[in-house]
């Protein structure tokens, strides 16, 4: 069975080749002191409509991913639950302490 493409993948990079050529196009017709002509600069419009294009549809997918990671993170975080529990921290005293680490007071 054949994999499908990958066309966010693809357009990507047709999109960076089309965008390469253009640049060559336009260096070339600047070293060379050329006009551009009516069609490469709709071409280039066109280019840059859909490389906004993309950084639109791109952002919004990103955003979507990012705020998901971080539903999920805060889901995951303890403490984060409807109706957290009180924290209850228990502070040893100095002897139970050294006790059990076995050591001993200096100070006595």
């Amino acid at each position: 069975m054949a994999r499908r493409p990958n066309i966010q993948k693809e357009a990507t990079a047709l999109l960076a080749e089309t965008m390469r050529a253009a640049r060559k196009k336009l260096k070339f017709h600047e070293t060379e002191d050329l006009p551009l002509d009516a069609a490469t600069i709709s071409a280039n419009v066109s280019l840059l409509k859909l490389v906004e294009a993309y950084a639109t549809a791109t952002r919004g997918e990103k955003e979507a991913d990012l705020e998901k990671l971080r539903q999920e993170l805060d889901a995951r975080r303890p403490g984060n639950s409807a109706s957290p529990a009180p924290s209850t921290q228990i502070t040893p005293d100095r002897a139970a302490l050294l006790a059990e680490y076995g050591l001993t007071d200096p100070e006595t």
